[in-house]
Parts: structure tokens; C-alpha cells; sequence
């Protein structure tokens, strides 16, 4: 759920109210604040905690207009049902954690010999394995744009939307990127979380809707987020489309600072 703060004016100045909500069972997700000639605006996402009837109540937006005086803007309470993705029987018939299997004791005369068979035996493959697959695999094309885009692209051929698995599939959207960042502009992107990786954005890069796309990958991974499989690939397209232009852009100052020297 998605819920945006706007207040329209050239020179107004709001603060948007913290919490979000008060509202119990709700997880909330901001994203940062921006602020033009067309007004002031604030984007959150909002997961529900649990399944049923849960009422939303948005805390007052405080504002003004140029120098005046501040005001509260108030909202009326949304009413918001929420539906579980787990199905009637199964939430009826829980099954208990599987216990550990128990290992029947065998005899160890010689127990050497079928120990260490194997694993000489495994050995040897894994060695023809690596030597084959070194000899067969093509060498890594272009840079990191490139692996980057080859890797969405791959994506589509995937069947995570056909089996409706919306949250591997951003799984693996937000691995790519991550590791994009990690290649092109020397982010720790992997190792951060998505509070750290927002700080570590340098306000001086365009990066266009990365910020709400972390915050959205959050929500569908971790919140169960419903997503559609056409949201999705817009999410997968617009990355394509903003790693295109980062990537050339990119390259294009390597280029100068080059030819500056």
C-alpha cells in the first residue's frame, strides 16, 4: 500500500509527521522527501502485520506558505481490509517442526576404505568438473553495465512470474542491482542494508526511483508485499532503462577526465 503527501505551491514548506501512523499493525517505510516549483511531496509504503480489518489513521501533516503561519492539514480515518495469502485449510492443520532423523549405528571394520572411496571418487569429478567448465565457459564481456544488463535480461527467461514467486523474483532484481553498484560506483551495496545503502547515495548522482525501489523490494521480500506480475516487470524494465543511462554516463566521465589530463 502506498500512500503519498503532496502539498501543491511554489513556496510552501511542510514537515511530515512522525510516525506516519499510530495505528497498530502497520509497517511503514518512507521514502525521502522532495520539494520543487510544483510543491512539496512525501511517498510511503505500508505493509499490514497481520490479516482482518485494520483501520488506518494518518497523523497531521504540518505546512505553510511562504512566511505565514504554520497549519495542520488532518485526514479521516481509512478503513483497509486485509486478506491473507495463506488459505483457510492450511492455517486450520499447522504441522509441527519435523524432528531429526536418527542415524542407525553401523559396524566400523573397514569403515576407512567406504569412507575414503567416496570421497576420492567425488574428488576426481569435482576436478574434471572445474577443468571442463573452465575450458568451456566464455570469457566475461564488457563491464559492469553490461553484466548487469545481461543478467535482467536473463531474468525474463526465468519462470519466477509464471509461478508467481513475486518475491524471488525481486530477489534476484535486487542482488543485480546491488551488485552493480558495487562494480560501477564502489557502494559495499551486498553487504549494507537498504537504511544503509540509502545514506550511502551520493546526493550529487541522479539515481532515479532506486530509493522506492529498495523500499518496494523490502516490502514484497520480507512484508509480503502483493505485487502483480505486470508491476514486476516494470520494476525489472525501469532498472534496465536507469543502468543503461548510469552506465553510459558513467563511462562518458571516465572518457573526459582522460582526455583532461
Amino acid at each position: 500500500m502506498i500512500v503519498t503527501l503532496e502539498v501543491v505551491g511554489a513556496s510552501v514548506r511542510a514537515e511530515a509527521p512522525a510516525p506516519l501512523t499510530k495505528s497498530p499493525g502497520w509497517k511503514v517505510v518512507p521514502l525521502p522527501a522532495t520539494s520543487d516549483a510544483k510543491g512539496w511531496r512525501q511517498t510511503f509504503h505500508l505493509a499490514p502485520l497481520k490479516p482482518g480489518s485494520m483501520p488506518l489513521v494518518v497523523e497531521p501533516l504540518k505546512y505553510r506558505v511562504g512566511v505565514g503561519d504554520w497549519k495542520h492539514a488532518h485526514w479521516r480515518p481509512i478503513a483497509v481490509d486485509v486478506v491473507s495469502q495463506a488459505d483457510a485449510e492450511s492455517l486450520k492443520t499447522p504441522r509441527d517442526i519435523t524432528a531429526v532423523e536418527t542415524v542407525p549405528q553401523t559396524s566400523t571394520k573397514f569403515s576407512w576404505v567406504w569412507w575414503g572411496l567416496p570421497l576420492v571418487v567425488g574428488s576426481m569429478g569435482l576436478a574434471i568438473y572445474v577443468f571442463l567448465r573452465g575450458r568451456r565457459r566464455p570469457p566475461a564481456r564488457g563491464g559492469a553495465g553490461d553484466l548487469a544488463l545481461r543478467h535482467l535480461e536473463r531474468l525474463r527467461s526465468l519462470p519466477y512470474l509464471k509461478r508467481a514467486q513475486i518475491d524471488r523474483y525481486f530477489t534476484r532484481l535486487d542482488r543485480t542491482l546491488r551488485r552493480y553498484l558495487a562494480r560501477r560506483h564502489q557502494i559495499r551495496a551486498p553487504q549494507m542494508t537498504t537504511a544503509e545503502l540509502l545514506r550511502a547515495l551520493s546526493p550529487g548522482t541522479d539515481w532515479g526511483r532506486l530509493p522506492e525501489f529498495f523500499a518496494a523490494s523490502d516490502l514484497v521480500r520480507f512484508a509480503q508485499d502483493r505485487v502483480t506480475v505486470e508491476q514486476a516487470e516494470s520494476w525489472r524494465q525501469t532498472l534496465v532503462e536507469w543502468i543503461r543511462q548510469d552506465d553510459y554516463e558513467s563511462c562518458l566521465k571516465k572518457v573526459n577526465s582522460r582526455n583532461s589530463r
